[in-house]
């Protein structure tokens, strides 16, 4: 018989995972909700140690390489934040003050950068630095006194073998020239640059003496200046300096009524002043009003009897006057300061023709053609040095243009320029006899004290 199949269900075989039942839904469903509590927690104290943190890092100050980096990121304004966090939680650190300083001045907050700068406490080149800065800061915020009052600060900065510190006393040199040369103010100009060419290093001294030269025969452009220093005087009512420097360029322009009111200020704020009375006097000879003539004439202050223009100018006022003989006095006073000066030479030869003095006159008329002819051959030489110096193959090429540029200041009297182009020749050449003997000549003209800058 057949065996019939069986009914029963076929034993099934289980896997070791399939030990323990899979949970059902409904219980992990239940057990995620037990847990959800849990990560809520966890979730909450990572947001609070994260804005803990964050607080902290917030409240804590900045340091200064993150200020540096916002620097030169030009993020001015969050580093000028960051700077004042910086200098309020330690005041007496000078280098945070500094930094300050510097981002204050990169935000144009200039007056507030100088005066820190003035006041930082630093000894030596660092000091002779702030100085730099803030008169620098004062510049550009047109306050031309308080600058030229701390670039001469820093000047007077010392510090034993600071080797830094000759390079920052240049800088504060060439910041007066550039403020003296703007200015129109001849004596203070040349000054600073005799200081500037003695501390050169000899490659450097022929710059510093063509900055001299350049004086004589280059000016800003006169619309240019007056832009740049009416500022000046609206920061700084009480600049006189600047307040004459504005008159000084109108009569450049030919427009002596807008030079008037000026210069006319000059005198009475500051009346013993010779230069605001050198101005003063050339406007009163372009606007020729001989009341006014008279009346100032009288108010010349002795202080001014020293330049050569005050006498150059009042001899044309008196002149004007009609007052001969006074006017040759002073016109032969003007030559006895400035005997090199061919416009004085030819004003005097001029007062002496009508004083009817012709035999004198004639030989004023020949001296002044003399130096006039030297004048243009020194501006022929410094042509030839600006364009050709540099180009020169040899050192004797220029050592021969330097001994020509030399010998021309010397006919003209610029003893000082003379014995420094007659330096400049031996540092290219350094045996040349004529320099030699020439140099050796002149290095006793300069110990006068009166020989003029």
């Amino acid at each position: 018989m057949a065996d019939e199949p069986s009914t029963a269900a076929p034993e099934q075989t289980r896997s070791p995972d399939a030990a323990t039942p899979a949970p059902s839904e409904a219980s992990q469903t239940g057990t995620g909700r037990r847990l959800w509590p849990y990560a809520g927690a966890v979730l909450v104290v990572v947001a609070l140690v994260t804005a803990g943190w964050y607080v902290h890092w917030r409240s804590r100050p900045p340091t200064v390489a993150e200020v540096e980096r916002l620097l030169r990121r030009q993020q001015i304004e969050e580093a000028e934040q960051a700077a004042r966090a910086l200098v309020a939680a330690d005041p007496e650190n000078p280098q945070k003050v500094y930094l300050l300083a510097r981002t204050l001045a990169a935000a144009d907050k200039l007056v507030e950068a100088a005066e820190l700068l003035e006041e930082l406490e630093v000894d030596g080149p660092r000091r002779a630095e702030a100085l730099l800065r803030a008169g620098q800061c004062w510049l550009r915020a047109h306050y031309r006194r308080k600058a030229e009052a701390a670039f001469y600060r820093c000047l007077e900065v010392e510090a034993d073998e600071a080797l830094t510190l000759p390079e920052i006393h240049q800088a504060a040199r060439r910041e007066l020239a550039g403020i003296y040369a703007t200015e129109r103010r001849t004596g203070d100009f040349r000054r600073i640059t005799w200081s500037i060419y003695e501390e050169s290093a000899p490659h450097d001294k022929s710059a510093a003496l063509a900055s001299r030269i350049r004086y004589d025969f280059e000016m800003v452009d006169p619309r240019v200046a007056i832009a740049s220093l009416e500022p000046a005087i609206q920061a700084d009512p009480s600049d006189v300096y600047s307040r004459r420097a504005i008159g000084f360029y109108y009569l450049e322009l030919g427009d002596a009524a807008k030079a008037r009111p000026y210069l006319i200020r000059c005198v009475q704020d500051a009346p013993k002043n010779p230069i605001m009375w050198e101005t003063w006097l050339h406007c009163l000879v372009r606007v020729a009003d001989t009341i006014l003539a008279e009346r100032y004439l009288e108010q010349v202050p002795p202080e001014a009897d020293s330049l050569p223009l005050c006498w150059r100018y009042r001899a044309q006022l008196l002149d004007l006057l009609g007052r001969t003989e006074e006017a040759v006095a002073a016109a032969q006073r003007a030559v006895q300061l400035a005997p090199f000066d061919p416009e004085n030479q030819y004003q005097l030869a001029q007062m002496l023709i009508r004083a009817n003095r012709r035999q004198e006159a004639e030989q004023h008329i020949r001296r002044s053609q003399e130096l006039q002819d030297l004048v243009q051959e020194l501006r022929d030489a410094f042509e030839r040095f600006r364009r050709e110096w540099q180009q020169l193959p040899e050192p004797q090429q220029r050592c021969d243009l330097a001994v020509e540029i030399a010998q021309i200041c010397e006919k003209l009297g610029r003893i000082r320029d003379a014995y420094g182009w007659y330096g400049v020749a031996l540092h290219e050449v350094p045996n040349h006899a004529p320099a030699i003997e020439a140099r050796n000549r002149l290095e006793e003209r300069l110990l006068d004290p009166d020989l003029p800058y």
